[in-house]
């Protein structure tokens, strides 16, 4: 290597060897000198279980002792040209979008546009609480390699679960993090609970005030995960319950005995779930209440509407490119460096990137707002003195100061309707 350099260094290139004919071919790059080492490199690290990034490559190859340094580009280039590409080994999971998602979406959405008024203002604060995990060999899910290639990569091994929140000044209070006791294959969830829940987000909403005034109104995002939502009188949530159990609840709210008796256990919590009378409060949002704080429930299977989903990205990201898979407690230590990689323009970023999400939302499928009904208000003129006309007037009045929100929809859809058959 050190008579490549030093002719490198003298004539600025590389001269190719002969060929059959006794003739010279045209000097080669320098870096082509490199590619048997490339090769044994990445096929090296994906024996060990690790992942092949050029990042990597450029840290193995160490020509730093020889003042040189191939370009990201130039060595993607060489990878492709020895037959190693870069791929996804995860597995894509997708999922049927029911009803009950679409009204949960609309619902979620028709209150966004205001609610981000005010924070524009001052007056609101938002943080998007999420939970994750790590495991010991978490590694990144590409790599470089060729077919046939030996590719190896670790059992998961012991699991830190992870609590933290964010906005868009950054992250909120002190991340949570522990080792998961159950030894199942799932997630995070087997291993949390309520009570663990509940005290890291009592915690949470502690160290939102005492941030100071700004963060007097605060509006929390979170999922629907069933340790999110246990609710106050209970143990657990309601669709954790038994059939026997969720009787005796809905007998306690005031049900009535004979309407329960003949009905299934799914019809028991349907009509739990869907009575405001019957279906109690998660104890958070007493927690929350008591703070004067506000939680809102993200809808199901909408990654894009929770910008801490990409934080996590950026932390885990760190953890894969440094983890070497052989010591658990140094996994802890690289989850606590990524959130300093996540700062607070990061958060900015996201929180903005959120906001463009949900404004396609809103245009995809045509959510009207609570914005858009302010602006259909209808400014009635007084001045007119036909007595008719006045009590036409004070008739409209009355209807203007019953119509709801629900009333708007159905006008709308009626008018879409009526469009669709005049086209026809």
């Amino acid at each position: 290597m050190n008579d490549i350099y030093n002719k490198f260094k003298s004539t600025g290139g590389i001269q190719g060897r002969e060929n059959m004919r006794g003739r010279y071919e045209r000097e080669k790059h320098w870096s082509r000198h490199w590619i048997s080492n490339i090769r044994e490199i990445a096929l090296r690290l994906n024996r060990e279980g690790m992942p092949v990034t050029v990042r990597r490559i450029q840290k193995e190859l160490n020509l730093s002792e020889y003042n040189l340094r191939i370009s990201d580009w130039t060595l993607i280039k060489i990878l492709k040209e020895i037959k190693f590409r870069y791929a996804d080994t995860g597995k894509a999971q997708n999922f049927v979008e029911t009803q009950d998602i679409v009204m949960w979406r609309e619902k979620y959405l028709q209150e966004r546009k205001r609610v981000r008024q005010l924070v524009e203002k001052g007056d609101v604060y938002e943080v998007w609480l999420d939970e994750s995990y790590c495991n010991q060999h978490h590694v990144a899910q590409k790599s470089w390699y060729r077919e046939g290639d030996t590719v190896k990569r670790g059992n998961e091994g012991r699991r830190w679960v992870i609590l933290h929140a964010g906005g868009r000044d950054g992250w909120c209070g002190t991340p949570c993090v522990f080792e998961a006791k159950s030894k199942s294959n799932d997630d995070y969830h087997d291993n949390m609970n309520a009570q663990i829940f509940e005290d890291y987000f009592q915690d949470l909403c502690e160290s939102l005030l005492e941030r100071g005034s700004k963060y007097q109104s605060v509006v929390i995002h979170m999922d629907n995960a069933k340790y999110h939502k246990r609710v106050d009188g209970l143990s657990r949530c309601l669709s954790s319950l038994r059939k026997g159990e969720l009787k005796n609840w809905l007998l306690l709210k005031g049900a009535e005995p004979e309407q329960l008796e003949k009905m299934t256990r799914k019809q028991l919590y349907e009509l739990a779930r869907d009575k405001p009378e019957y279906k109690g409060v998660p104890y958070v949002e007493t927690i929350a209440a008591n703070y004067g704080f506000q939680i809102n429930w993200l809808p199901p299977y909408h990654p894009t509407l929770n910008p801490i989903e990409e934080a996590w990205g950026i932390v885990k990201g760190y953890v894969a490119l440094h983890n070497n898979g052989k010591d658990f407690s140094a996994v802890k230590d690289l989850i606590f460096k990524g959130f300093e990689k996540v700062t607070k323009d990061t958060w900015t970023g996201l929180v903005h990137r959120t906001y463009g999400n949900e404004d396609a939302f809103i245009e995809k499928f045509r959510i009207l707002t609570t914005m858009d009904i302010n602006n259909m208000i209808i400014n009635i003129d007084t001045d007119d003195e036909d007595d008719d006309e006045n009590d036409d007037e004070n008739d409209n009045e009355g209807y203007m100061e019953e119509i709801t929100f629900e009333d708007v929809i159905e006008i709308r859809d009626n008018e879409e309707l009526e469009d669709e058959e005049s086209d026809d």
